[in-house]
């Protein structure tokens, strides 16, 4: 099978090992990070997105005769769009591991597979997004047997409803935390770094199984912009 395989910087280590595993099971396989046009697709049998940070349209689905999946950090219907990791946790929704095909939507074509995975009350950003990164490993190689194997791919529809698609820029609107919580964020933070003292307690929060689960911030100032000579 001559595949395509779309991804980018961030999702670089996953990919090129995923890359190699295709190849060991006699895949002809062909890695790019740059926007592709439909005309660079006509020759593959299947495309798989992976990290990979551009829209696709009509006419790329049909260069590849609906044979492109995507294997996306977001339990769908759930997640859908930038940064699921950090939706996950701020809009208290499922978190997990998709693949499906793509369609003309943001991550609105039908399943062929996905794994949900909880989010722990230690989860930041950063570990949330490096179980996804794993767990998306992992579905990928274990429902791929399948793929490579049938003429037809089996795939269900996403159930119906309204759901979130964050574009990349939503974020800045949550950083900004004096603007989106107002001057609540100023005492929650204040508490905060004045509990946070290296090997003693600090402020918690409570799991669900009523552990206590403590809170250590770190604060520093942005880097200035050097002033040009």
């Amino acid at each position: 099978m001559k595949i395509i395989f779309l991804t980018s910087q961030q999702a670089a280590e996953q990919a090129t090992y995923l890359v190699s595993w295709l190849r060991n099971r006699g895949h002809i396989v062909s890695v790019t990070k740059d926007r592709i046009t439909p005309e660079g697709l006509v020759s593959f049998d299947i495309g798989i997105s992976f990290g990979y940070r551009y829209i696709f349209k009509k006419i790329h689905i049909d260069a590849l005769k609906g044979k492109l999946i995507n294997v996306h950090t977001g339990f769908l219907p759930y997640g859908r769009g930038a940064m699921p990791n950090v939706w996950a946790i701020i809009d208290r929704v499922p978190a997990g591991v998709s693949i499906h095909f793509v369609d003309e939507g943001i991550d609105t074509g039908p399943i062929i597979a996905q794994f949900e995975i909880p989010v722990l009350a230690t989860d930041t950003g950063a570990t949330l997004y490096r179980r996804l990164r794993n767990e998306a490993f992992h579905l990928f190689m274990k429902v791929w047997p399948v793929i490579e194997g049938s003429t037809r791919i089996p795939g269900g529809a996403q159930p119906p409803g309204e759901f979130i698609t964050h574009k990349s820029g939503d974020v800045g609107l949550v950083d900004d935390l004096d603007n989106y919580f107002g001057p609540l964020a100023r005492r929650v933070i204040d508490v905060l770094r004045a509990r946070t003292f290296p090997d003693h307690e600090a402020a918690y929060i409570h799991d669900e199984d009523g552990r206590k689960v403590f809170v250590r911030v770190e604060l520093q100032y942005e880097e200035e912009t050097p002033t040009p000579p």
